[in-house]
């Protein structure tokens, strides 16, 4: 089955961005980064709640990439195993990356 999406997630500061960049350059795809999403959208919200819809909203720009036929490259900490397994389960074929390394802010925790 052909990959339609990568999901790469880990802590801050591990390599994210960096290997998101690095595939999709070899798919032909389109980077969407958590950091610059975020950016864009003016928000720094970590709680638990605005995180969710932080990658709701991720999610939402990469399907229709996906729906397009171009594969998104999803760089994001999704600290939320659960969460995290809903929505790549929105792709028709979602890999999952997890880089090890980094750091978490102070009283959040990363589920691997």
């Amino acid at each position: 089955m052909r990959i339609t999406a990568f999901w790469i997630t880990g802590r801050s500061g591990a390599g994210k961005t960096t290997l998101a960049e690095k595939i999709a350059a070899q798919v032909e795809g389109v980077v969407i980064d958590g950091e610059k999403v975020r950016k864009d959208f003016n928000d720094d919200d970590f709680s638990p709640a605005g995180s969710r819809h932080h990658i709701e909203r991720m999610v939402r720009m990469a399907l229709n990439h996906e729906r397009l036929g171009i594969i998104p490259v999803i760089a994001v900490v999704s600290r939320e195993k659960r969460f995290r397994k809903t929505m790549q389960s929105r792709f028709k074929n979602c890999v999952e990356i997890q880089l090890k390394g980094g750091t978490m802010w102070e009283g959040l925790e990363y589920e691997d």
